[in-house]
């Protein structure tokens, strides 16, 4: 329908299958609070539509068509990248002559997590110039990554253990593959949300049971004994 008030490049696009379709909307990442309300509302059926207007009031025709449970289970991979140096936009990085050697032989250098962990004290003279940088994410999702990378971590037959080096045109990743949870994501969603809450509940309950009082005076008695 979208199709028929468009013409040339904008119509051919648009008759694309699913081009105007945006799969696995999160909750979190919505910013709009009109629309998040709209489409996290529990009594939100497929096939439901509305009308909302952008900053300069174009009209924006919102379509909710399924809501899924975050079924896939996290992943916990680590990071390293080596960035290219760009001169132009001063980025600070690694020449187009050395990135992909010394790349590779960090890569090689790599065998398991330990030895993945230790680049980040290896190159640590690196990390303080913005050079590189290292990354660990316990709880990374599908569809958080560049699709690069993404389609890499969640590869069905990935294993712990496994290892790649991605190149992009800014810089080369070094990707390590710690292990998936044994849990559905929302299971493990929640539960943190659990023990979050319990863990304020505790805290709570303590400073019941040990009330204190902030005495500022306090602060005059710290002294800095650092050579």
């Amino acid at each position: 329908m979208a199709a028929n008030f468009f013409t040339g490049d904008a119509r051919d696009k648009i008759l694309q299958p699913d081009s105007t379709l945006i799969s696995n909307v999160r909750y979190a990442n919505q910013d709009n609070i009109e629309w998040r309300t709209w489409l996290f509302d529990p009594a939100r059926q497929p096939g439901d539509c509305t009308i909302f207007d952008d900053a300069d009031g174009f009209p924006i025709l919102l379509c909710f068509t399924a809501r899924t449970r975050q079924l896939e289970p996290l992943r916990d991979v680590r990071f390293f990248y080596i960035n290219r140096e760009d001169t132009v936009n001063n980025q600070p990085g690694l020449s187009a002559g050395e990135i992909m050697p010394t790349a590779q032989a960090m890569f090689d250098s790599v065998s398991d997590e330990s030895t993945m962990k230790s680049l980040e004290t290896t190159y640590a003279d690196n990390i303080n110039a913005n050079q590189m940088k290292a990354e660990h994410k316990a709880d990374t999702f599908k569809g958080e990554l560049a699709a690069d990378l993404d389609s890499w971590v969640f590869d069905p037959a990935r294993v712990p253990g496994d290892k790649t080096l991605i190149e992009t045109d800014t810089q080369v990743v070094i990707v390590y593959y710690v292990a998936a949870s044994p849990n559905p994501e929302w299971f493990d969603r929640v539960n943190s949300f659990i023990r979050m809450n319990n863990y304020q509940a505790f805290l709570l309950e303590k400073q019941v049971e040990y009330p204190y009082v902030f005495n500022s005076n306090g602060l005059s008695k710290i002294y800095d004994i650092s050579p």
